[in-house]
């Protein structure tokens, strides 16, 4: 009986490192989280998964997860009123990073890969926003579904959804890590430079709202 016991303990210890170490470091994060200033880190922007205009001065950039519940409320919740507002004033960017956390999200990475699948096209924004209306059904079908949908190319769009992860989602998971990203969403806030870069100057490690995210953005302008 006591050998059983002591048995039984180990497995459970055993268990509990296992999830310490593979999935505790990938989290979705939280809600309400705080601005903070970060080390200033030059990152890439790029075109095909951002808006606003070329020469807008600050820049903001949302590391996300189609199947991170937080990431959902701040696509459908946050972003349509950026969009509408400083985004489209002219005055900031926003980009779109894929970082599926594929520990504890099964149908992230194929999702992060059908949305740029859709941008070969032309069309990750609508994508983009069906993925998180029905993130609780993605898989292969749903995938298929949406791009009849956005009426993309059929053959075009399963080929590039067969192929090897894009090295666009790899680079920006390195990106990710190497600016400490281990939740979603994550939102980088920085100064657009001359060369093509934004310097990172503030981050939320987590759910922002739309008064958070639009202070943080107008304190980077000075306005």
């Amino acid at each position: 009986m006591l050998r059983t016991l002591m048995h039984l303990a180990t497995v459970a210890v055993s268990i509990i490192l296992l999830y310490v170490i593979l999935l505790y470091p990938f989290q979705p994060a939280t809600a309400n989280a705080p601005v903070e200033s970060v080390k200033s880190t030059a990152v890439a922007l790029d075109t095909t998964s951002a808006q606003g205009a070329p020469g807008a001065r600050v820049a903001l950039l949302v590391f996300s997860d189609f199947q991170c519940p937080f990431c959902a409320r701040f696509a459908t919740e946050v972003m349509p009123e950026l969009e509408r507002g400083i985004v489209k004033s002219g005055l900031a960017r926003l980009e779109f990073r894929y970082f599926p956390l594929e520990a504890i999200h099964p149908q992230a990475l194929g999702s992060a890969q059908a949305a740029w699948c859709a941008s070969e096209q032309g069309r990750f924004w609508p994508m983009h926003d069906l993925l998180f209306k029905n993130r609780t059904n993605l898989g292969r079908p749903m995938w298929d579904r949406l791009a009849g949908r956005l009426r993309l190319d059929g053959t075009r769009f399963g080929q590039c959804i067969s192929a090897e992860v894009p090295a666009r989602i790899r680079q920006d998971e390195e990106d990710g890590r190497r600016l400490g990203v281990n939740s979603t969403p994550t939102l980088f806030f920085g100064h657009v430079q001359a060369d093509g870069t934004a310097l990172i100057a503030k981050k939320i490690r987590g759910y922002a709202s739309l008064d958070e995210t639009d202070q943080t953005l107008r304190e980077l302008l000075g306005t």
